[in-house]
């Protein structure tokens, strides 16, 4: 199979968008098919993960899974974008607790409600969020429910701003896809009375895709660093190994009989571990869902 159709995870650096790693990576690869599953903001860095060619359709089997991120949260300073990154709105001075700021954390811990950052990527009437807060029209979004499954304080410090004493926290946030820290930051910092907003934010994992798996952008000069769509199929779901003439009804849209108890989805591979397709599994039936490998591929394998 085209070496360049697979999934390339990237440690996207801070000061772009995910949209500019994607031109980048178009013009490394030298293909126009590259997708990103899950948008990075340009404040923030970390696990982003693109599909190259046939492995953009792979993606929709991962993109809505759970994320983590480490950020640090300024407790005391409000702003328009809940982010360092944002004008000002309000300082209230403070020295927080530890037990405090625990406390505080806990409410947010569960499902919840949350009313995503005004300067997000969510569009309304067509237009992104954040472009019509940047154009000066005021955007407040609807709150939509989200869960967040963990919520780790890792460091407590007092700080300055503008001469005032504010506290700034590091945590580790586990949360559903959807979920935005910097609406976390602002509705902890509403808690406690003082404001919050980001100072830092980094995603260390997506989905099953982890920091220490991701490349940085800059080292990107090839292809090496694309990942074969049947060893992320085996990373993802279950996946079955079937013989070539299988593969070859898989291929042209038709069933096959397997062993394997029902579920959805499934990864069909040859013995080679080529992605052939993704389906279903009932009653010891594979019905394909979308088909990665074409026949000549198969005949080359």
């Amino acid at each position: 199979m085209n070496a360049l159709n697979g999934i390339l995870v990237i440690d996207k650096p801070l000061g772009i968008t995910s949209h500019d790693v994607v031109a980048r990576i178009r013009k490394v690869l030298h293909t126009k098919k590259v997708g990103h599953a899950g948008t990075l903001d340009p404040e923030a860095s970390g696990v982003l993960v693109l599909g190259i060619n046939r492995g953009t359709r792979l993606m929709q089997y991962f993109v809505g899974d759970n994320k983590r991120y480490q950020a640090t949260i300024r407790l005391g300073v409000s702003t328009v974008s809940d982010d360092a990154a944002g004008v000002v709105l309000q300082i209230t001075g403070n020295s927080l607790s530890e037990s405090e700021i625990r406390s505080a954390l806990l409410k947010f811990v569960g499902k919840i409600m949350q009313r995503p950052s005004s300067v997000s990527a969510i569009k309304v009437n067509g237009v992104r969020a954040h472009d019509l807060v940047r154009s000066g029209v005021e955007v407040e979004l609807k709150s939509r429910p989200v869960e967040i499954f963990e919520i780790n304080l890792l460091d407590v410090a007092d700080n300055e701003f503008d001469g005032i004493p504010v506290t700034d926290i590091t945590v580790e946030v586990f949360c559903t896809s959807g979920t935005y820290v910097r609406a976390l930051a602002r509705d902890l910092g509403e808690q406690l009375n003082v404001g919050g907003s980001v100072l830092t934010l980094r995603r260390t994992q997506a989905g099953s895709f982890v920091q220490s798996q991701a490349t940085p952008l800059s080292e990107i000069v090839d292809s090496t660093s694309v990942l074969p769509m049947g060893a992320i199929a085996r990373k993802i779901m279950p996946t079955i190994s079937i013989p070539n003439d299988k593969a070859i009804d898989l291929i042209h849209g038709r069933q096959i009989n397997v062993t394997f108890a029902d579920h959805y989805p499934v990864a069909a591979l040859t013995s080679e571990n080529q992605l052939v397709a993704v389906g279903k599994i009932n009653d010891n039936v594979f019905q394909p869902d979308n088909v990665f490998l074409s026949l000549s591929e198969l005949i080359n394998e």
